[in-house]
């Protein structure tokens, strides 16, 4: 079972990448434009000495995962003897109780990235992407 469900688990990673992929190649023999409009302006370009473009968006995102508290039974056993007003021994008691103590545990933070370039011909229109990173899903 458990073997199952770590390859569902890896299964629906890789098809998030596939799926952004996909939607990637959608833009290949695009113009720039048409990125430019759908996805805004680049963060970054940079000229080839081919003449070719490279233009590159990234982004970036923390994600907070707070911490959170459970409260784990905490058992305290009581014995020892009874004694009367006069100083003499009466019986003996035994007993227990339970108590509950919180335990914390402390939040995380992620830091995410997603980093594509895509290759730009000198007329203009995309001939190839490339992306990067630990947030390229869609």
């Amino acid at each position: 079972m458990k073997k199952a469900l770590i390859a569902a688990l890896l299964l629906s990673g890789c098809a998030s990448t596939a799926n952004y992929e996909a939607s990637l190649q959608q833009w290949v023999g695009r113009p720039l434009d048409d990125l430019v409009l759908a996805w805004g302006p680049p963060q970054s370009s940079y000229t080839l000495r081919d003449g070719r473009q490279v233009v590159e968006y990234l982004r970036q995102r923390i994600i907070h995962t707070p911490g959170f508290t459970w409260h784990h039974p905490h058992t305290i056993y009581q014995e020892g003897r009874t004694y009367n007003a006069d100083g003499s021994p009466s019986g003996e008691y035994h007993g227990s109780s339970t108590i509950f103590l919180p335990e914390e545990t402390p939040g995380d933070s992620r830091y995410l990235e997603c980093r594509t370039r895509f290759i730009v011909s000198q007329q203009g229109d995309i001939q190839q992407w490339k992306w990067e990173g630990n947030d390229c899903r869609k």
